[in-house]
């Protein structure tokens, strides 16, 4: 009787070892591209997006930009009580065009500047000299509108804004628009830094627009505060002015742009605060109490003003003032 064959016994070849566990591994990438798809993408997309809205749609972002303008005073030849209020707008700047061998700080003869106009002029006539006083330590004054934006979404706290003032200068005035609550701390001249006011603003919505109407006086007396002995050497300067220093909020920092022309801010204003009334004041002249000069809006004017750098008289700028420019 013959015995079957035992069954062949097969051994495993370990030396590939792929092949045993070749299924397991299809197994898992299935469930593991399963699991990528369904749970870990979407929670990468959600944490992405996020982080967009908190960082960015979520979070205020200030600009701040400005005008400035001067205001002179200036008295009427044959009619001694009669005066003319204009604001001198100088932007972008002045012009003028030296020889090669001239320099700015030190030309061989007046020099002729160009740019700028009248951006507005009133004919100011009082009936005596009684009636009004004219202030003899202002020379001139300046007025400045700071317009602020909120282009975020979210609400921007504690705003802080840094506003500069030349040297020179005095009787500062810091006037809001309605929607602000607004603190001030003036900061003294200190060395070769000219005063500043620190303004915080307490909060400013998404979307939302602010102004700052800033006033002061170009004054004839010397300032009490003396010059440092020893020289100061610039390394780097920038030859634009700018009387924003800096522009911060508890989310972070923001956007100080350039200067922009009167007329632009005016439009400002009145888009953003149609109820609002604008205007510039003339310090150097004050009525007394009860009296109202007559007040006549002129449609031309030219008038050579003095250009001064560094104290030094430099030349002369004409500015003109039409009907065009007026309206």
């Amino acid at each position: 009787m013959e015995t079957p064959d035992a069954p062949e016994r097969v051994t495993p070849n370990l030396s590939h070892p792929k092949l045993i566990v070749k299924p397991a591994i299809r197994k898992i990438g299935k469930a593991g591209f399963w699991l990528l798809t369904i749970v870990v993408i979407p929670i990468l997309v959600s944490i992405g997006t996020s982080f967009y809205i908190n960082t960015k749609l979520l979070k205020p972002k200030l600009t701040v930009k400005f005008a400035w303008g001067e205001v002179l005073v200036m008295p009427i030849e044959r009619y001694p009580n009669d005066y003319v209020v204009a604001l001198l707008d100088l932007w972008p700047g002045l012009y003028a065009s030296l020889p090669p061998d001239e320099r700015l700080d030190s030309p061989k003869k007046p020099i002729v500047f160009t740019g700028g106009h009248i951006a507005s002029a009133v004919r100011l006539s009082f009936r005596s000299s009684s009636d009004y006083v004219l202030d003899p330590k202002i020379g001139a004054s300046r007025i400045m509108k700071v317009m602020l934006a909120n282009n975020g979404y979210a609400t921007a706290h504690h705003i802080r804004i840094g506003i500069g003032f030349p040297e020179g200068t005095g009787n500062w005035k810091i006037m809001r628009s309605p929607n602000l609550k607004l603190t001030e701390h003036a900061v003294p001249q200190s060395g070769i830094n000219n005063p500043y006011i620190d303004a915080e603003i307490d909060r400013l919505g998404g979307d939302e627009k602010a102004l700052l109407t800033i006033t002061y006086d170009w004054l004839f007396e010397p300032s009490e505060q003396t010059s440092v002995a020893t020289p100061y050497i610039p390394i780097n300067s920038s030859p634009e002015y700018t009387p924003i220093l800096y522009l911060t909020s508890d989310e972070g920092t923001g956007e100080v742009l350039s200067a922009t022309s009167w007329a632009d801010a005016e439009k400002w204003e009145q888009s953003t605060f149609p109820y609002s009334s604008t205007g510039y004041w003339a310090s150097r002249i004050r009525a007394k109490p009860g009296v109202q000069p007559s007040i006549e809006v002129m449609r031309q004017l030219l008038i050579n003003v003095a250009v001064r750098v560094h104290g030094k008289s430099m030349g002369l700028v004409s500015l003109s003032l039409d009907e065009d420019t007026n309206r």
